[in-house]
């Protein structure tokens, strides 16, 4: 299936982690066990292939380009949103909206630091889920690991149970650790 028309004028690309991508798809190594890969964000969202880019007129880096540009635009007040835990006094930040952009703070991390707080725990267990919480409560660090686990253990195309945070010398995101229930 190429891109329609409309797609491609509108040049609509999204992004998001995945485990384990296809060779053919558009994708780059990100942190450990997970790959950045570019989305058509269409009627139909799909992956985003080599040849279409050819299609699009656009290089790989062109692509990421216009997909990390789209990714900054749609964070704001709401997204992340942030989110109760019922009888615990902490919460999650959540973005899954569905639209082929809900990995995108992972792209930002002074933004998951400005929102979440220093320490931020994330995960992107599932495609179109991300959660990210505040270290510092070992309950809060069980209810999210649970939660994780069982996202990864419902979903056939399940990216990854591990849970990282940012680490400032590497300028990169680092396992904290892996999600169980």
């Amino acid at each position: 299936m190429s891109p329609s028309e409309a797609s491609i004028a509108a040049l609509s690309l999204g992004l998001g982690l995945v485990g384990q991508p296809p060779a053919e798809q558009v994708c780059r190594p990100f942190a450990e066990s997970v790959s950045l890969c570019l989305t058509l964000r269409a009627e139909e969202p799909r992956a985003l292939v080599r040849a279409d880019l050819a299609t699009l007129g656009l290089s790989e880096e062109q692509a990421f380009a216009k997909a990390t540009a789209a990714a900054r635009a749609s964070l704001g007040p709401t997204r992340p949103e942030q989110a109760a835990i019922a009888d615990m006094s902490a919460g999650y930040w959540l973005s899954a909206e569905g639209d082929g952009l809900d990995h995108a703070p992972m792209l930002f991390p002074d933004q998951v630091k400005a929102r979440v707080g220093d320490q931020a725990r994330v995960a992107v267990p599932t495609p179109g889920v991300w959660l990210a919480w505040t270290a510092g409560s070992d309950e809060l660090d069980r209810v999210m690991a649970v939660a994780v686990a069982r996202m990864v253990e419902a979903d056939a195309q399940a990216i990854t149970a591990k849970v990282f945070t940012w680490d400032e010398q590497s300028g990169a995101w680092q396992v904290w650790g892996q999600a169980r229930r």
